[in-house]
């Protein structure tokens, strides 16, 4: 009689070893698919922001042409004002 019992307590504490280990199992996967599944949102974030970035980038090369068009517009335009000027100083010269 005492083998029974002891044979039911070997195999209950087998049995909770055995619960033991598939619910470590089981949360072990959770966490993995879990961390899975932020590493990949996380992966698509910042391939929006990268993305951005190089739209940025893009539009920004785009306005630093347009910039240094306007900056030789102003240069021609202040030299044809100075000549101007010379021009008129000359015409009133000649008047008096």
């Amino acid at each position: 009689m005492e083998n029974i019992g002891l044979y039911i307590s070997y195999c209950i504490s087998g049995g909770s070893l055995v619960i033991a280990f598939l619910v470590y199992h089981n949360s072990n996967t959770k966490d993995i698919k879990e961390g899975t599944k932020e590493g990949v949102i996380i992966s698509t974030k910042i391939d929006m922001i990268f993305q951005s970035l190089n739209s940025i980038s893009s539009k920004m090369d785009k306005y630093d042409d347009k910039l240094s068009g306007l900056d030789e517009k102003v240069t021609r335009i202040d030299e044809s004002t100075k000549q101007a000027h010379l021009r008129i100083n000359e015409i009133k010269g000649e008047m008096k």
